[in-house]
């Protein structure tokens, strides 16, 4: 009978069949442990260049498990076939790097033996010149004289990374130590919380970011381990989809969107908005009848009813949305709260701030800047002449509904927010997201 292997290491792989190669033998030189320990799945994201086949063929000669999965290529796609891999994957611990990475003896056995219940450790590589790389074998690998062929002073960058990393946890910063694809340890049943991959990113860049910010949302403690388990990142020209800064990046507005949920919609499982666990707080006895007309409109449209403050469970509520001035439960601690403000309402002071504010009194519905908008619900005429507000007709349920209702879905799905006047009161941490972010050009990798 075959027994469950410790750990599963996930090699994510695109058109680098010549790194893979050597990151597998790598791999297959692990010692401390037997060799029914771990096994090994490739993460291929449809390459051309022989890299399954290769793959194929050498897990005769390995002595662990190797296995291959692979889909179409159609750009770039790691978030989605890490996801195929993470499924595919047997180990209750997880080992996340990437085909140019080389590793030491001792790497499988140290992430073991660093393994603690809630904590995912960031580890790290050194990165190695073109010409070091070059003479790099994959009989340099097997035999072990590799380590002799990279410069012995490379290992003291870690070791101050390492330093740093420390002084965040204690001081416990919201960003950092991230984690970053090339040499991850986490616990299967962590990324299985969170729905895996947000397969929303699509492009280079910041799906590691996401998912940092995910397990922590989730209650995963981020550590480093990186002064004394890293790896080796063999030289390659940079991706061509790669932006010359990081701010530049395709998925860069995606990831900075209001809501971020600890599980993601778009990963494993797919999940429809109507599948989150949302809290809708409405105080009927402050509401207009229309007002409350639309409130009931939107929490249909979400799969929810509508509820008054203060009744149910709210501990796995995933979203609140709360109209007006009612109040949240203060036992709710939810990751994502949406204040719509009503009748010219201002946001409250509150220990639960809201992480989004949307105010109905820029409904188009309503106005736009330099003039007001008339609707006239008989016969369809939107007019924008100038009119005193009394002869303004308020918007009807369902037209603040259907705005309401866009500009929410929009938040979620990190789509174009249309209220100009839409507020991100925690914009600290999107701060600190950005400089964290080199601005810089990237180098050669």
């Amino acid at each position: 009978m075959k027994s469950q292997p410790l750990v599963s290491i996930i090699v994510t792989s695109y058109n680098r069949r010549l790194h893979l190669e050597r990151c597998l033998l790598s791999l297959s030189r692990q010692r401390g442990l037997p060799a029914e320990a771990y096994e090994v799945v490739v993460a291929d994201d449809g390459s051309s260049d022989g890299s399954t086949e290769m793959v194929r063929g050498l897990s005769m000669d390995l002595p662990y498990r190797l296995r291959v999965v692979t889909q179409p290529h159609d750009g770039y796609r790691k978030a989605r076939i890490m996801n195929r891999a993470i499924v595919m994957a047997e180990g209750e611990y997880l080992l996340l790097t990437d085909s140019d990475c080389i590793f030491k003896a001792d790497y499988v056995q140290t992430q073991l033996a660093d393994r603690q219940l809630g904590t995912a450790w960031a580890g790290d590589c050194v990165r190695i010149s073109k010409s070091d790389s070059e003479r790099i074998s994959s009989g340099s690998i097997i035999s072990g004289h590799f380590m002799s062929l990279i410069p012995a002073g490379l290992p003291r960058e870690q070791r101050k990374k390492h330093l740093k990393n420390l002084v965040y946890q204690i001081v416990k910063h919201p960003l950092k130590p991230k984690l970053i694809g090339w040499n991850v340890a986490v616990w299967a049943k962590d990324i299985l919380a969170i729905n895996g991959f947000d397969e929303n990113f699509v492009g280079w860049g910041c799906e590691d970011d996401d998912i940092t910010m995910r397990l922590r949302k989730s209650g995963v403690q981020i550590k480093s381990n990186a002064s004394r388990n890293y790896g080796y990142h063999l030289w390659h020209e940079v991706d061509p989809t790669a932006p010359l800064s990081w701010s530049e990046g395709a998925n860069v507005s995606y990831l900075l969107r209001p809501m971020v949920f600890p599980r993601c919609l778009n990963g494993i499982e797919k999940r429809a908005i109507e599948d989150l666990s949302i809290r809708f707080s409405a105080d009927p006895a402050k509401l207009s009848t229309g007002e409350l007309s639309a409130v009931e409109e939107i929490a249909r449209r979400m799969g929810e009813s509508a509820g008054d403050q203060g009744t149910g469970d709210l501990r796995d509520a995933e979203l609140e949305v709360r109209f007006g001035d009612s109040k949240v439960s203060p036992n709710w601690a939810s990751a994502n709260r949406i204040q719509v403000l009503l009748n010219g309402q201002i946001v409250r002071p509150s220990r639960l701030r809201p992480h989004l504010v949307i105010d109905t009194a820029h409904c188009p519905a309503l106005g736009e800047p330099g003039k007001l908008r008339i609707f006239d619900p008989e016969s369809g005429d939107d007019s924008t002449d100038y009119q005193s507000e009394t002869e303004i007709t308020p918007p009807s349920p369902w037209q603040l509904a259907d705005w309401l209702f866009v500009e929410i879905e929009n938040a979620i799905r990190g789509g174009i927010l249309t209220n100009s006047e839409l507020i991100q009161p925690e914009t600290e941490a999107v701060s600190l997201r950005m400089q964290d972010s080199s601005a810089g050009r990237r180098k050669a990798a």
